[in-house]
């Protein structure tokens, strides 16, 4: 019978996710910047096919880990944001992005903001 992992396991294991964690933080000051720009790219309708994938990229690499760095809301408004931007058509009747995309991507990029700034790393 095994009574679980013994200390130099677990202390390995908490090092990796702690590397893990300073690189997602890293990363997401990253992915704040490039939201940022992608958003008023959008909104000043500017290269808007680029800008959706790019959020939908930003989106997706956030989605993933998220949820395992103890973020589990950023990690839902990531998710649901890249499957609006993959759902995505721009209506060319002049129409534009739906509401709902723009609200998500508005969302996320507030989650992202105040997960940066309540994060601390190096």
């Amino acid at each position: 019978m095994r009574s679980g992992p013994d200390a130099d396991s677990l202390s390995q294991f908490e090092a990796t996710i702690s590397k893990i964690r300073i690189s997602f933080l890293v990363n997401l000051r990253e992915h704040r910047d490039n939201l940022g720009e992608m958003v008023e790219g959008i909104l000043n309708n500017q290269n808007v096919f680029a800008c959706l994938s790019q959020v939908g990229w930003i989106a997706h690499k956030i989605a993933g880990v998220a949820a395992t760095m103890q973020l589990s809301e950023l990690g839902l408004i990531a998710a649901r944001t890249e499957k609006l931007v993959d759902e995505a058509v721009i209506d060319t009747s002049g129409e534009g992005l739906s509401t709902e995309l723009l609200e998500a991507i508005g969302a996320l990029y507030s989650q992202v903001c105040d997960a940066c700034s309540k994060q601390v790393a190096p």
